[in-house]
């Protein structure tokens, strides 16, 4: 099983961006490199299970979170606060459930708050290049400019319709931001915005290079 640490904090952004013509680069042949920076094929299809330890720090809390997921776009999250467990959500891989802190029994959940669900189990187990046999769109939108930064830009759209905007370093090759347009916290505000993860600090994790922030 792949178990790692993360720390995530969240980003609300207004997107305005540039998108610079004349990159030489393929979608081929950046899946290919990011691919290989990632640790190949072979480590990123071995992982049929994910684990990750989260710090997740929000504007008011700061909690801990253990994540686990598997390639039958199952998932499930338990929030912690302390030693107590106050929140966890989950998916089976055709239906959605979220439990609360002091409720007997956990309530189903449908609509986009399960597909994010779902979303999750995919992007985070799945490599790039898998996506497009399982049937999801890829496409490569060229080299956009990020505060002053060029980054390759991926468009990643789910067989939901569900999108995501990758930004791949032209050195590394790695993802170091991610783009979603969504309702971060549906039941608390149903508003859909950009949103914005930042990826760094970069490890080995049993043959996978893997972000822990």
């Amino acid at each position: 099983m792949q178990v790692y640490k993360l720390f995530l904090s969240s980003l609300v952004l207004v997107w305005v961006a540039s998108v610079a013509v004349g990159s030489e680069m393929t979608l081929p042949d950046l899946i290919e490199r990011h691919t290989e920076a990632r640790g190949g094929r072979g480590a990123i299809e071995a992982a049929q299970t994910l684990e990750i330890d989260l710090h997740i720090v929000e504007s008011t809390f700061e909690v801990r979170g253990l994540y686990r997921a598997d390639r039958r776009e199952r998932m499930r999250i338990d929030i912690f606060a302390g030693a107590d467990r106050v929140f966890s959500e989950g998916f089976n891989g055709s239906a959605g459930w979220q439990w609360k802190g002091g409720e007997e029994h956990a309530d189903s959940i449908t609509g986009e708050k399960a597909a994010a669900l779902r979303h999750g189990a995919i992007l985070n187990l799945r490599g790039l290049h898998e996506l497009q046999a399982l049937g999801h769109r890829v496409r490569y939108l060229g080299l956009e400019d990020l505060e002053g930064v060029e980054l390759h830009a991926i468009e990643t759209t789910l067989d939901d319709g569900f999108k995501r905007y990758d930004y791949l370093d032209p050195d590394s090759f790695l993802i170091v931001r991610s783009r979603t347009f969504r309702a971060f916290h549906p039941d608390l505000d149903a508003e859909k915005k950009w949103h914005e993860t930042r990826f760094s600090d970069f490890r080995d994790v049993e043959g996978q290079v893997r972000s822990f922030t």
